[in-house]
């Protein structure tokens, strides 16, 4: 249950601004066509002298706390009462956002709130809105700090924060780290009994593979979440990186997200630990290590705190709409991207071209649309160039005319920017593009060539010809050697180029020039082949939000098993759209058979698009294998709307819903797969009215439920998967 959360300073103060703001609301609602007719922001604005500043919106409230701590509320439609997870002591002064100058802290800041300023504010994210700055000062440092807060109509459970420091000095300084966005949050305000940190938390730092992003907080727990940058894993990958610059934590009932808004990449953290007491906090960090002259100002990137009812999908999507009103919209999928596919590696056995080809009957019979050539058909990354006789240029054209011969479409997985330079204890001599073109290459602080994935030299993807270079090797392998698609594996970011034959304005540029690359691929492949996939396989790890706009299908591993797979597909989902083209290539993934039913039915029943390998343990005649694709391609729920109904970590057994015309599709997972789970679900998302329950996977009838009591008694092991129907 919710409790309303308490104050403990200023309380009376306000609750009368509380009261005037609630006035204020109710007639922006009564009124609210003559406000879109003259453009009058809903958004309510009240500050006394010694208490926050307080935004709100129908539905949320936002207090400016004098220390500069943001608190975000979600307001009850019926009752107007507010509750929020962050603790009640979160005026505290040591809470607020915090600065370091010239290696120390500087914690004398003093805002100003008598003189606040206030604007009417019309921008990319939202037509209507308002604007709130408060300044303060510290004496110390002779520092003016401004906190300005954007809440929008549009996006009233999201406020967006940006700080500016101004030296007011006559000396430089260095900006050594700030901390923004800082949130200290407690499960049990809102869950009676519970633990402080009885939170599910999504990271969107892009780590390990085997690393799920969906997790409940632990005791003890701390993660940096580094975005952009790349970060050092352990093991064969090397480095990986990018990520969505989002962190979520949420309990049954209440949830809450910060992250940034910036279109371009941003070098920041998004850290997120326990106190020995079980309270959790995150933040935004930024190191600037910028030098401010007399007068000159430094400003970070805009984040955001946002408040919600649900699990990370509602944040994530909240956030991609914000990011699509700002020039990032997603890539629609054409029809061919739903097709079920094989991605077939060069370095497994049976994976050669004329073996390949020998099973086009089998892998037709299947309906299997794609077959997708990976692993090590190159001779060297960053060439690009088909490897001995094997995989030579003769023998991949061939397989793909014999492919498109069956209707079957042909994809080749590729890294775009990585390069084998010959170093890093590699037994290969290097690509030639980097013995012709060694100015290209991304170079570190000392002048070396800088690592990224599987430890390879990358090319700068900021430098035109670089661009250049990239979209000619697409057009070779679309144009010339015939493919429909392409698979970009392993693509995570790449590291700060300090190449001075660059001239880049900052180190940074290289990771903020992955887009253009990607959109340039994506550009290409469409005009080419107006109805061919760009994919991105990332190994199972969030993707870097900078490129995910420019690719129509993504490719979710599970290293992890299939929680990991399902919780890949959702985080598709809200980030590209309820019907998003999301391959769950996982199938055998986990390297035994024990799973396989568990990972198709994870796959089918979330909407994801099929993806397998054959050539381990069974091939393509395998029962299972017949018995799920022709489910699959029967029901294409890959292209149904994926609905948000149930809350990750707190519903047992998990529930996931896709509608598909008049159907409702429900899949669920028992907590312990291995054990029978019995009793009564919930099918959330219905109308009114009688409908029949079938178990689409075993071609069982379950019985109807008939409204108000949708809900129907069952007993399953691992999963369940239900097609519900009207009748009559």
């Amino acid at each position: 249950m919710l409790r309303q959360n308490k104050f403990r300073a200023g309380r009376a103060m306000l609750l009368s601004a509380i009261g005037v703001l609630v006035l204020n609301s109710g007639a922006c609602r009564r009124g609210s066509r003559s406000q879109e007719e003259n453009k009058i922001s809903a958004v309510s604005v009240t500050a006394e002298r010694a208490s926050p500043v307080v935004t709100r919106l129908p539905g949320a409230e936002y207090d400016i706390w004098p220390s500069g701590y943001v608190q975000a509320y979600q307001i009850q439609k019926r009752t107007s009462r507010r509750f929020s997870i962050e603790q009640q002591e979160a005026g505290a002064a040591s809470w607020g956002d915090k600065l370091w100058v010239d290696g120390k802290e500087v914690s004398d800041f003093v805002y100003d709130f008598k003189s606040h300023k206030e604007y009417d504010v019309r921008s990319k994210i939202g037509k209507l809105g308002k604007r709130v700055e408060v300044k303060a000062r510290s004496m110390s440092k002779q520092i003016e700090k401004t906190l300005a807060l954007e809440v929008f109509d549009d996006f009233p459970n999201m406020a967006v924060e940006q700080l500016t420091y101004l030296n007011l000095g006559t000396a430089d300084i260095r900006l050594d780290r700030i901390q923004a966005q800082r949130h200290r949050l407690d499960a049990s305000i809102v869950v009676v009994s519970g633990q402080r940190n009885a939170f599910w938390s999504f990271h969107g730092a892009s780590m390990e593979a085997e690393r799920d992003a969906v997790f409940p907080i632990p005791i003890g727990f701390s993660q940096r979440n580094v975005m952009a940058s790349p970060v050092a894993v352990k093991g064969e990958l090397g480095s990986v990186g990018g990520g969505v610059p989002v962190v979520a934590l949420w309990t049954a009932t209440l949830g809450l997200a910060i992250g940034h808004v910036e279109p371009l990449s941003q070098a920041v953290a998004f850290p997120v630990h326990t106190f020995p007491d079980g309270v959790v906090e995150t933040y935004m960090e930024v190191e600037p290590g910028a030098r401010l002259k007399s007068h000159e100002q430094y400003s970070t990137p805009r984040s955001f705190v946002a408040t919600y009812t649900g699990d990370y999908f509602e944040p994530l999507s909240l956030y991609a709409q914000v990011m699509s009103r700002q020039g990032s919209p997603p890539a629609k999928p054409g029809s061919a991207a739903y097709g079920a596919e094989w991605v077939a590696r060069a370095d497994d056995a049976g994976a050669a071209p004329a073996q390949i080809a020998a099973r086009i009957p089998q892998l037709k019979a299947l309906n299997v649309r794609w077959v997708t050539l990976a692993g090590k058909w190159f001779g060297a990354s960053g060439d690009w160039q088909p490897r001995g006789e094997t995989f030579s240029a003769e023998a991949i054209q061939e397989l793909v005319t014999g492919l498109h011969r069956q209707g079957i479409l042909a994809g080749l997985s590729w890294t775009p920017l990585a390069v084998e330079d010959g170093e890093a204890g590699r037994k290969s001599g290097g690509a030639r593009v980097a013995k012709d073109h060694p100015e290209w290459l991304v170079l570190d602080k000392s002048g070396h060539h800088a690592r990224t994935g599987h430890n390879l030299a990358a090319l700068c993807p900021a430098v035109p010809e670089v661009q250049e270079y990239i979209k000619q090797a697409v057009v070779r392998f679309i144009q010339t050697w015939g493919f429909d698609g392409l698979r970009l594996e392993d693509v995570y970011t790449v590291p700060d180029c300090h190449n001075p034959a660059h001239h880049h304005k900052s180190p940074q540029d290289s990771q903020r020039a992955i887009a253009e690359v990607h959109k340039q691929i994506l550009l290409t492949v469409k005009s080419l082949r107006p109805e061919g996939a760009v994919t991105i396989a990332s190994g199972g790890t969030p993707p870097n939000f900078a490129w995910l706009p420019y690719v129509n299908k993504v490719e979710t591993g599970g290293p992890a098993g299939s929680p990991q797979v399902r919780h890949g597909i959702k985080m598709y989902k809200a980030l590209l759209g309820p019907a998003a083209a999301v391959s769950a290539n996982t199938i055998e993934g986990t390297g035994s058979r024990e799973d396989l039913g568990g990972e198709f039915a994870s796959t089918v029943g979330l909407g994801a698009v099929v993806g397998a390998r054959f050539n381990r343990s069974a091939g393509a005649d395998d029962a299972g294998y017949k018995k799920w694709l022709k489910i699959y391609n029967d029901l294409m729920l890959s292209q149904g709307e994926f609905q948000n109904l149930y809350v990750t970590g707190f519903d047992d057994p998990e529930g996931y819903v896709i509608q598909q015309h008049e159907k409702t599709y429900f899949a669920f997972f028992a907590s312990q797969p291995d054990k029978p789970w019995k009793g009564e679900l919930d099918l959330r998302g219905l109308k009114r009215g009688r409908f029949r329950v079938f178990d689409y996977a075993n071609g069982k009838e379950l019985g109807t439920v008939t409204s108000p009591r949708l809900r129907i008694a069952v007993q399953f092991t691992g999963y369940l998967l239900l097609e519900v129907s009207p009748q009559q």
